[in-house]
């Protein structure tokens, strides 16, 4: 009697421990290895004398979707979610239309095609580094029977960098020169911008994104499964707003070493050094007897630099509807999800162009006098400096007649699939590794800017500034698509 009395303990303690063990909706921690005892008569229990009624009835009605969503017998349905992700993400390459920085001879000057001309950048595709990025969702069922939700989430990934990076040495090493292809000739050219005792400089070409996008939604449960099988399906529908920045800057400072020239806006400006010395002598000159001599030494120093920027800025922003479908599945405490959605709507397309230049000269004038004289010596120093500044409107790539802000709007498609695979570690916590993927129909990148054409007469810093009127057609929005895919880690937090 005994023994069979401590059995029966045995036994409800296992069975309220697996009771215990079940997941809210959406899944449980895994299925009895045991048959709990008869229940006592109730609804959805056996009779004294039937087969034991397990699993009990769920807390949902999966044949009856507007069923309750609780029972006597369960545990409600969770009515709050969090999912929080770290994410690694990268984009899809994308590349300039054209060589940016070669070298070579002097002789070549750089020019593409010319003998001995390498390309240092611009040949190659514009590959960008994995970036780091954090997304977050939360949401809560609306009504009691948990089959209307409200969530809200969204994402942001910090801004993709591609850089590439010249500096010479104060010798002017290397050589290096930027190419471009002259529209109204054809004809193939460059901008020197570092030469072997003429010109030291120092460039680079700099390519940066970013992209974010919130998506509030409703949340519409279509089916749950039993919690022993753990089976939820859930359809979506609602806004989402994202939006995709790139930004393209290139450029360059270059010192003219001495007896170099640069040109800002049809001037010329030398760099070096110049002496000059004048004697007078008065009474006489120096001697026996007397007289005076003066002497005097000037010494001017013009150091000119040019600066040249040119800059392309995009921006893709993208108001739309989206519908799509969640899944969850568990399989003890082994958790996948699989999740889409798609976006369509209309995209706000910005492009911003803008080039400038300078060359700035300091000229610094010392002049050192000396009088000699019976009895007496005496030295005058007088320095006079000042900076000039020579400012043009375009860069090399950037021209005149291009720079301005243009925009316009355009259809646009956003499909989006996430997978992920978890482990869940209580009711409440559930840890995953997930993939995902997202495409974008119709984008503007700041690369498909950079053509590699320029027109020699609206270059301020060429000798041809100004001397020929011209005219060309541009294109202001060549379209391409965007692809952002990668990895995530994070928990999913049920309550």
């Amino acid at each position: 009697m005994r023994s069979g009395v401590l059995g029966i303990i045995v036994m409800l303690t296992a069975g309220a421990g697996l009771s215990w063990g079940q997941l809210a909706p959406g899944g449980n921690f895994g299925t009895p290895s045991v048959i709990p005892p008869p229940l006592p008569p109730g609804p959805g229990n056996a009779y004294p004398g039937e087969p034991p009624a397990y699993p009990p009835p769920g807390n949902w009605d999966a044949a009856n979707l507007n069923g309750p969503a609780t029972t006597e017998q369960g545990p409600p349905v969770p009515r709050f979610w969090v999912r929080t992700e770290y994410l690694y993400w990268s984009q899809r390459s994308t590349a300039y239309n054209s060589p940016l920085v070669t070298t070579g001879s002097a002789a070549g000057g750089g020019v593409v095609g010319a003998p001995g001309t390498t390309i240092l950048d611009g040949a190659n595709g514009v590959d960008y580094d994995y970036s780091s990025g954090y997304r977050i969702n939360g949401g809560l069922w609306l009504d009691n029977n948990s089959r209307l939700g409200f969530q809200l989430g969204g994402f942001y990934v910090e801004p993709f960098h591609n850089d590439f990076n010249l500096v010479g040495d104060t010798n002017g090493t290397p050589f290096a020169a930027r190419p471009y292809t002259d529209p109204t000739t054809g004809f193939n050219s460059s901008t020197v911008i570092s030469q072997p005792n003429a010109f030291s400089t120092i460039a680079f070409n700099r390519a940066k994104s970013t992209i974010w996008a919130a998506n509030p939604n409703l949340v519409f449960s279509l089916f749950r499964s039993e919690p022993d099988t753990g089976y939820s399906l859930c359809f979506l529908a609602g806004f989402t707003v994202a939006q995709f920045k790139d930004k393209v800057e290139l450029g360059s400072t270059t010192l003219a070493l001495p007896g170099a020239t640069l040109f800002a806006n049809g001037q010329a400006f030398v760099g070096g050094t110049t002496t000059t010395r004048s004697v007078e002598q008065v009474n006489g000159g120096a001697g026996p007897g007397g007289g005076t001599t003066i002497i005097t030494d000037t010494i001017t120093t013009n150091t000119a630099t040019q600066q040249i920027l040119d800059r392309f800025q995009v921006s893709n922003t993208f108001f739309g509807g989206n519908i799509g479908l969640t899944n969850d599945f568990h399989i003890g405490r082994l958790y996948f999800g699989l999740s889409g959605k798609v976006g369509i709507g209309a995209m706000r397309q910005i492009v911003e162009i803008n080039g400038g230049s300078n060359v700035s000269v300091t000229a610094n004038s010392t002049t050192n006098t000396t009088v000699i004289q019976p009895g007496a010596n005496s030295l005058t120093t007088t320095t006079n400096q000042g900076t000039l500044n020579n400012i043009g409107l375009g860069g090399i790539y950037a021209q005149a007649d291009q720079v301005g802000r243009f925009s316009r709007d355009t259809f646009a498609v956003i499909p989006e699939l996430n997978a992920s695979v978890g482990y869940q570690f209580s009711p409440v916590i559930t840890g995953f590794f997930g993939y995902n993927i997202m495409y974008i129909s119709n984008v503007v990148r700041a690369t498909s800017f950079v053509n590699g054409q320029s027109i020699p007469a609206l270059q301020p810093t060429n000798p041809l500034f100004g001397t020929v009127p011209v005219s060309r057609t541009t294109n202001n929005f060549p379209t391409s698509s965007y692809v952002l895919q990668g990895f995530s880690v994070g928990l999913n937090l049920r309550y």
